[in-house]
């Protein structure tokens, strides 16, 4: 989690890969899930992005309703606060503390398909 950045921007950012596309016969994939809970974070102010096809992934029907979901290879969200004077006093450790609460349930949803980065051995770095 990157914190406030001087322009009041709160981000949890993850490289997480995204759903893989739907199963034939639908269901199972915890699609609907996903799009309660990026849903959820929209109507609070988040700002989803993330690396992103440009077109619909490969077998997934014009039509299908989460599309845009779909189109994620990796996903974040963030929220701006903007700039207020609270963000350089203990209210921002709040802001960043209440930002995490909510975008947990993304991360839960991304930590039980296996989606997040796997922790590393501290001190360890693997060649890029």
């Amino acid at each position: 989690m990157e914190g406030l950045a001087p322009s009041g921007f709160c981000a949890l950012a993850l490289g997480a890969g995204a759903p893989p596309p739907p199963p034939r016969g639908g269901g199972g994939g915890g699609g609907a899930e996903l799009a309660l809970i990026t849903g959820r974070l929209a109507r609070a102010g988040f700002v989803l992005g993330g690396d992103r096809l440009k077109s619909r992934p490969r077998g997934v029907p014009a039509d299908h309703p989460r599309l845009d979901l779909l189109r994620h290879r990796k996903i974040d969200a963030g929220r701006r606060y903007g700039p207020a004077a609270g963000l350089h006093t203990a209210r921002a450790g709040e802001l960043v503390r209440e930002t995490w609460l909510l975008v947990r349930p993304l991360l839960d949803w991304m930590a039980a398909r296996e989606l997040t980065p796997k922790p590393r051995e501290r001190g360890v770095d693997d060649p890029s």
